[in-house]
Protein backbone atom coordinates (compact mmCIF):
# COMPACT_ATOMS: atom_id res chain seq x y z
CA UNK A 1 0.00 0.00 0.00
CA UNK A 2 1.15 3.30 -0.69
CA UNK A 3 1.72 6.05 1.56
CA UNK A 4 0.13 9.92 0.98
CA UNK A 5 2.63 12.26 2.13
CA UNK A 6 1.31 15.42 3.88
CA UNK A 7 1.73 17.87 1.13
CA UNK A 8 -0.35 15.79 -1.13
CA UNK A 9 -3.05 15.49 1.72
CA UNK A 10 -3.22 19.30 2.66
CA UNK A 11 -3.66 19.50 -1.86
CA UNK A 12 -6.66 17.49 -1.99
CA UNK A 13 -8.00 18.95 1.08
CA UNK A 14 -7.71 22.42 0.07
CA UNK A 15 -7.55 23.08 -3.71
CA UNK A 16 -9.38 20.19 -5.19
CA UNK A 17 -12.64 21.79 -4.08
CA UNK A 18 -11.88 24.59 -5.40
CA UNK A 19 -10.71 23.29 -8.52
CA UNK A 20 -13.98 21.43 -9.05
CA UNK A 21 -16.44 24.57 -8.08
CA UNK A 22 -13.90 26.38 -10.94
CA UNK A 23 -14.93 24.05 -13.03
CA UNK A 24 -18.71 23.41 -12.39
CA UNK A 25 -18.90 27.56 -12.73
CA UNK A 26 -17.23 27.17 -16.09
CA UNK A 27 -19.81 24.17 -17.01
CA UNK A 28 -23.17 26.40 -16.01
CA UNK A 29 -21.88 29.56 -17.84
CA UNK A 30 -21.02 27.75 -20.66
CA UNK A 31 -24.38 25.46 -20.73
CA UNK A 32 -26.44 29.26 -21.10
CA UNK A 33 -23.94 30.86 -23.65
CA UNK A 34 -25.93 30.88 -26.53
CA UNK A 35 -24.12 31.85 -29.70
CA UNK A 36 -24.62 35.11 -32.12
CA UNK A 37 -26.53 34.56 -35.18
CA UNK A 38 -26.18 36.86 -38.26
CA UNK A 39 -29.32 38.29 -37.96
CA UNK A 40 -28.65 40.03 -34.12
CA UNK A 41 -25.56 42.11 -34.95
CA UNK A 42 -26.52 45.45 -35.50
CA UNK A 43 -24.13 47.46 -38.12
CA UNK A 44 -24.14 51.15 -38.40
CA UNK A 45 -25.19 52.21 -41.97
CA UNK A 46 -22.03 53.91 -42.66
CA UNK A 47 -20.46 50.74 -42.00
CA UNK A 48 -22.49 48.88 -44.09
CA UNK A 49 -22.21 51.24 -47.18
CA UNK A 50 -17.94 50.42 -46.55
CA UNK A 51 -18.89 46.62 -46.23
CA UNK A 52 -21.05 46.66 -49.12
CA UNK A 53 -18.81 48.84 -51.57
CA UNK A 54 -15.61 46.32 -50.41
CA UNK A 55 -17.44 43.35 -51.60
CA UNK A 56 -18.33 44.78 -54.68
CA UNK A 57 -14.78 45.39 -55.14
CA UNK A 58 -13.25 42.26 -54.48
CA UNK A 59 -15.39 40.69 -57.25
CA UNK A 60 -13.44 39.32 -60.48
CA UNK A 61 -11.37 41.80 -62.05
CA UNK A 62 -13.83 42.19 -65.03
CA UNK A 63 -16.53 44.41 -63.26
CA UNK A 64 -15.30 48.18 -64.09
CA UNK A 65 -14.94 49.85 -60.83
CA UNK A 66 -17.44 52.34 -62.36
CA UNK A 67 -20.06 49.76 -61.57
CA UNK A 68 -20.29 50.60 -58.08
CA UNK A 69 -23.03 52.66 -57.38
CA UNK A 70 -22.64 54.73 -53.79
CA UNK A 71 -25.55 55.86 -52.56
CA UNK A 72 -26.55 59.47 -53.27
CA UNK A 73 -27.19 60.06 -49.41
CA UNK A 74 -23.50 58.68 -48.69
CA UNK A 75 -21.74 61.52 -46.80
CA UNK A 76 -18.77 62.62 -44.78
CA UNK A 77 -20.03 63.00 -41.68
CA UNK A 78 -17.12 64.87 -40.34
CA UNK A 79 -16.89 67.06 -43.41
CA UNK A 80 -17.15 71.10 -42.97
CA UNK A 81 -18.04 72.89 -46.30
CA UNK A 82 -15.66 75.75 -46.32
CA UNK A 83 -16.46 79.36 -47.20
CA UNK A 84 -17.06 80.49 -50.69
CA UNK A 85 -14.19 82.92 -51.58
CA UNK A 86 -15.45 86.23 -52.78
CA UNK A 87 -15.21 87.47 -55.94
CA UNK A 88 -12.14 89.24 -56.59
CA UNK A 89 -12.63 91.73 -59.78
CA UNK A 90 -15.32 89.28 -61.49
CA UNK A 91 -12.49 86.61 -62.04
CA UNK A 92 -14.78 83.80 -60.67
CA UNK A 93 -17.65 84.71 -62.25
CA UNK A 94 -16.36 85.05 -65.64
CA UNK A 95 -14.76 81.58 -65.15
CA UNK A 96 -17.01 78.47 -66.06
CA UNK A 97 -17.52 76.83 -62.71
CA UNK A 98 -17.50 73.27 -62.78
CA UNK A 99 -18.91 70.14 -60.22
CA UNK A 100 -16.69 70.19 -56.76
CA UNK A 101 -14.99 67.15 -56.57
CA UNK A 102 -15.16 66.13 -53.26
CA UNK A 103 -12.76 63.20 -51.59
CA UNK A 104 -14.82 60.82 -49.78
CA UNK A 105 -12.54 57.81 -48.86
CA UNK A 106 -9.27 55.87 -49.67
CA UNK A 107 -8.97 52.29 -49.48
CA UNK A 108 -7.24 49.52 -50.60
CA UNK A 109 -7.79 46.04 -51.45
CA UNK A 110 -5.21 44.92 -54.39
CA UNK A 111 -5.03 48.36 -55.19
CA UNK A 112 -5.48 51.74 -53.56
CA UNK A 113 -9.12 53.20 -54.88
CA UNK A 114 -10.27 56.57 -54.00
CA UNK A 115 -14.17 57.59 -53.80
CA UNK A 116 -15.09 61.13 -55.31
CA UNK A 117 -18.26 61.78 -55.97
CA UNK A 118 -19.35 58.97 -54.43
CA UNK A 119 -17.45 57.36 -57.69
CA UNK A 120 -14.23 54.61 -57.29
CA UNK A 121 -11.10 55.96 -59.06
CA UNK A 122 -7.91 54.59 -59.27
CA UNK A 123 -4.53 56.01 -60.60
CA UNK A 124 -4.40 56.86 -63.90
CA UNK A 125 -8.02 57.21 -64.19
CA UNK A 126 -9.49 60.85 -65.21
CA UNK A 127 -12.42 63.08 -64.33
CA UNK A 128 -13.33 65.10 -67.39
CA UNK A 129 -9.77 67.09 -67.68
CA UNK A 130 -8.39 65.97 -64.23
CA UNK A 131 -6.01 62.72 -63.86
CA UNK A 132 -5.80 61.14 -60.94
CA UNK A 133 -2.13 61.01 -60.50
CA UNK A 134 -1.26 59.45 -57.15
CA UNK A 135 -3.54 58.27 -54.20
CA UNK A 136 -1.52 58.46 -50.83
CA UNK A 137 -2.75 57.47 -47.29
CA UNK A 138 -5.03 60.20 -46.85
CA UNK A 139 -4.92 62.31 -50.13
CA UNK A 140 -4.97 62.13 -53.55
CA UNK A 141 -2.71 64.34 -56.51
CA UNK A 142 -4.78 65.09 -58.82
CA UNK A 143 -3.35 67.31 -62.60
CA UNK A 144 -5.25 69.48 -63.91
CA UNK A 145 -5.45 70.68 -67.67
CA UNK A 146 -2.85 72.92 -67.13
CA UNK A 147 -0.42 70.27 -65.69
CA UNK A 148 -0.71 71.72 -61.97
CA UNK A 149 -0.72 69.37 -59.71
CA UNK A 150 -3.50 69.55 -56.79
CA UNK A 151 -3.60 67.83 -53.68
CA UNK A 152 -6.97 66.52 -52.14
CA UNK A 153 -7.09 65.42 -48.68
CA UNK A 154 -10.16 63.16 -47.09
CA UNK A 155 -13.32 65.35 -46.57
CA UNK A 156 -11.48 67.94 -48.92
CA UNK A 157 -13.42 69.75 -51.89
CA UNK A 158 -11.73 70.96 -55.15
CA UNK A 159 -13.49 73.26 -57.57
CA UNK A 160 -11.83 73.27 -61.17
CA UNK A 161 -11.92 76.52 -62.70
CA UNK A 162 -11.74 76.25 -66.62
Amino acid sequence: MRVISVKTKFFLIFWAPAVVFCLGLNYLFLKQFKPVTKGEIKIPEEHRQFINTLRKLERPKEIPLQALDLPASYSNPFYIQPPTPPDKGGNLSEAKVKEPLKLTMIMQIDQRVCIINNKPYKEGDSIGKIKIKKIGDYYVDLETSKRKIVRLEIGATYTPLD
